[in-house]
């Protein structure tokens, strides 16, 4: 398809009923600047791409804990839309529609029932009611491929991301099938849940209640799940099928240099250590420096670590559960996997520096090796925009997120009063001081005199509305590929 100007926004998570804490917040914001978008490609070939977790199923899954809602996915969205706080969501896309543009849909890991026909047929009554020109221009991409175009002459590729993330990997096989189930009047079959969903039903939705922040830290994946039972020791048990399926994700990711750091004696700097030469080295370090500032009972480490090897053995049909039981008591009494011993892990996807938008991450890296060949690749999923030049000389952007995020300063990790101050925010659910808001749009556009280029534009509030303001640094041209 040919644009003039394609715009992207991501992770929404419209989901979640109070009392449950909400992430969305920004429901007027996102409207406005639906209608802003309108006015600025006013008679132009525009079009919004809504690149995935647009719904959060998860979040309305707190009654009856369901992995996916085979049956009763369309009136869960019916009692979603009424919701005072994103109501207004559904009205920004329906004004965008009457402006003249056109809403595509793509699938992420949080809202895989989209794609059941059900669902589509309420979004389309929902935004464009009868209107048969206004239902044409709505367009769903499901399959998890994601979505291409054309922007002035130059390629555009847009996919969520969540499938280059081992823990959020969609079956997307068994999603076609249950979409097709539906579509043959046969009930569907269960979707099989992939980790990062395991770990927000039985795991954060039980305690979010109580922990408001670990809504707002995402992707799922192993470092939630350790900074989780840091928090409450009572998801340990929960977590043990976690440590036996997913730790070898998280060891890979802690073996790096730059985490495995010491404190240099007395100074409470941190200083980088050579990397550990053997997988059991580098485990044991990282036991070792998590309750470095605490006692802990050598079983305990020990018990980690046998959990963590049978992994990578593939022993996973083994019993830990009384293990795992005596585990607890060891980490509750010796004091250890607190806030003060993980809270790293916490700054690796949240410190301040994670958000800025020219900071080169995992996925960026794996766009570079696995993106197609075009000149812009736009993705979500890791809630951090980013907008950066690849080896290719395409251009390479994250939209970020609309929710509510958490920043943790870098001084709470080596100051002992910065670390307590954040310890009772997050145990108290006060989080305003540490809460960021980025919201963010993808624009790629064609100039008048033909050149196309990329941005990121954050939307904020003034008195007409919403105005979109361009962020600096971000603007991207790609090196045009020979033909």
């Amino acid at each position: 398809m040919q644009w003039d100007a394609v715009y992207s926004i991501s992770d929404l998570h419209l989901g979640g009923e109070k009392p449950d804490p909400q992430i969305f917040t920004q429901g007027e914001l996102l409207r406005d600047a639906c209608v802003e978008l309108g006015e600025r490609a006013h008679g132009t070939r525009f079009a919004l791409v809504v690149n995935g977790d647009i719904v959060d199923f998860l979040a309305e899954s707190r009654d009856g804990q369901r992995y996916f809602f085979g049956t009763g996915a369309a009136k869960r969205l019916d009692e979603l839309a009424a919701r005072p706080e994103f109501a207004p969501v559904f009205d920004g896309w329906t004004r965008l529609l009457k402006a003249g543009g056109t809403l595509v849909f793509l699938v992420g890991n949080h809202d895989i029932e989209l794609r059941l026909p059900s669902c589509q047929r309420w979004f389309e009554g929902k935004l464009a009611g009868s209107d048969a020109a206004l239902r044409q221009r709505i367009v769903w991409s499901m399959d998890g491929v994601g979505y291409s175009c054309n922007v002035g002459g130059s390629s555009v590729h847009l996919v969520h991301g969540n499938d280059w993330d081992a823990w959020n990997k969609v079956d997307h096989q068994a999603v076609g099938q249950a979409a097709a189930d539906e579509e043959q009047g046969r009930t569907p079959k269960a979707v099989p849940p992939n980790d990062g969903t395991r770990l927000v039903i039985d795991v954060m939705n039980p305690i979010k209640a109580s922990y408001h922040f670990v809504d707002r830290l995402k992707p799922e994946g192993a470092t939630l799940a350790a900074l989780l039972a840091a928090v409450d020791l009572g998801t340990f048990k929960h977590l043990g099928g976690f440590l036996r399926t997913g730790a070898g994700y998280l060891w890979e990711r802690l073996k790096r240099p730059w985490l495995l750091a010491g404190e240099a004696e007395g100074s409470g700097i941190a200083t980088p250590v050579s990397p550990p030469a053997t997988d059991e080295e580098a485990i044991r370090r990282l036991l070792s420096e998590a309750s470095r500032a605490r006692s802990r009972p050598a079983a305990t480490l020990d018990l980690m670590l046998r959990v963590e090897l049978d992994h990578r053995a593939n022993r996973r049909s083994l019993d830990y559960s009384s293990s795992i039981g005596e585990g607890e008591e060891m980490l509750s009494g010796a004091g250890a996997w607190t806030l003060r011993n993980l809270l790293w892990l916490l700054l690796n996807n949240a410190n301040e520096e994670a958000f800025q938008h020219t900071k080169e991450d995992e996925y960026y890296q794996a766009a570079c090796r696995m993106a197609p060949p075009v000149d812009f690749m736009v993705i979500g999923h890791t809630h951090l925009r980013r907008a950066l030049k690849m080896p290719s000389g395409a251009a390479y952007f994250n939209s970020g997120t609309w929710i509510d995020l958490l920043a943790v300063p870098d001084k709470a990790l080596v100051h002992t009063v910065e670390t307590e101050k954040l310890e009772k925010a997050l145990k108290n659910n006060r989080l305003e001081e540490y809460t960021r808001r980025y919201p963010t749009i993808v624009a790629i556009e064609r100039s008048r005199s033909g050149r196309t280029s990329g941005r990121l534009l954050e939307a904020v509030k003034s008195s007409g509305g919403a105005a979109l303001e361009e962020v600096k640094d971000s603007e991207l041209t790609p090196k045009r590929r020979p033909s």
